[in-house]
């Protein structure tokens, strides 16, 4: 027996017990029909969590794939800017010692 169908099993059980205790049983009868309500609200309750659980999961998969994409760009961008500032590097110096060559 699976673990939702075992709370529905126990009002089943006590309404047949009711039923078999006659009026000495009837106000058991109602308690184990609101038991069994309960129960079944339950189950819809914990099939309605474990959705919610599974789109959480995938939002922060997704989260994480975008964070990893970001990092991932913001690297690319790292190392075209260290390039950047090494051309200007050597652009500057390529100027001064045109500029030493150029003066008497």
């Amino acid at each position: 027996m699976t673990l939702p169908s075992r709370p529905i099993s126990f009002p089943l059980n006590a309404a047949i017990e009711a039923a078999r205790a006659g009026a000495a049983g009837k106000g058991f009868a109602v308690v184990a029909d609101e038991v069994g309500n309960l129960a079944q609200k339950s189950a819809k309750a914990a099939q309605n969590t474990g959705l919610l659980i599974e789109e959480t999961i995938e939002a922060v998969e997704k989260g994480a794939k975008i964070t990893e994409e970001t990092a991932e760009s913001l690297n690319s961008v790292s190392k075209s800017t260290e390039e950047v500032n090494t051309l200007i590097e050597k652009i500057s110096s390529a100027s001064s010692k045109d500029l030493e060559v150029s003066l008497p």
